[in-house]
C-alpha cells in the first residue's frame, strides 16, 4: 500500500505545479521549497513541519502570479561561424553540371568545356558566384537555348558578365576561344 502524502507534500506539489504552468507561459518564480525528506534530514518534523506547511498554504495562485517575472531570453549569435564557402561552391557547380547534362550531347559538351575553362582560369568561388547570380537574374539554360547555338553563345556571354573581378578583355578572349573551338569541331 502506498504511503499517504502529508499536507506539506501536497501543498509543495501544488506550488511546484503552478510554477511549471507559469514557466510554460514564459514566467518564472524565484522560490524553492525543500522536499519533506530534505526537511526531515535537517531534523525538522512534527510542529515545525506544521509551521512550514502553514507557510506554504499562504501562497495562493494570485500571490504566486504577482511574484512571477518574465523569463529573460536573449539571443546570442553563434561565435564559430564558418567562413568556408567550399561547400556552396561544390553544390552550385555540381548542380550546374547535372542540369547541363540533361540536354543534347553537343550543347552539354560545349557548356561543360566552357565551365572547365572558367574553372581553370578562375577560382571555384568566383565561378560558383557567377552561376548563382546569373541564375538569380533569370539566366538559366532551357531547351530553347540548348538547341540553338546562337542563343547558347549569348547565354555564355551573359553569364560571364556576372563573373566577379574580370574585365571585358577576358570575356572577349574566352568567347573567341570558344568560337574557334566550335569552328574546329565542325571541321572534324
Amino acid at each position: 500500500m502506498a504511503k499517504r502524502k502529508t499536507s506539506y507534500t501536497r501543498n509543495r506539489n501544488r506550488i511546484m505545479a503552478y510554477q511549471r504552468r507559469l514557466r510554460k507561459k514564459g514566467m518564472e518564480i524565484d522560490l524553492y521549497f525543500p522536499t519533506e525528506n530534505e526537511l526531515r534530514k535537517q531534523g525538522i518534523k512534527g510542529t515545525q513541519l506544521t509551521k512550514y506547511t502553514n507557510q506554504l498554504k499562504q501562497y495562493t495562485s494570485k500571490e504566486l502570479k504577482t511574484l512571477a517575472t518574465p523569463i529573460q531570453t536573449t539571443y546570442t549569435p553563434p561565435t564559430n561561424i564558418s567562413e568556408d564557402t567550399s561547400f556552396f561552391d561544390r553544390v552550385v557547380i555540381s548542380g550546374f553540371r547535372e542540369h547541363v547534362s540533361q540536354f543534347n550531347p553537343k550543347a552539354s559538351e560545349l557548356l561543360l568545356s566552357w565551365l572547365d575553362k572558367l574553372l581553370n582560369e578562375n577560382d571555384e568561388h568566383s565561378v560558383a558566384t557567377m552561376l548563382q547570380d546569373g541564375a538569380e537574374h533569370g539566366n538559366i539554360v532551357t531547351y530553347q537555348i540548348a538547341y540553338n547555338t546562337n542563343l547558347l553563345y549569348q547565354y555564355m556571354s551573359n553569364m560571364i558578365d556576372y563573373l566577379p573581378d574580370q574585365g571585358e578583355l577576358f570575356k572577349e578572349n574566352l568567347m573567341n576561344a570558344l568560337e574557334l573551338e566550335e569552328d574546329y569541331n565542325e571541321l572534324i
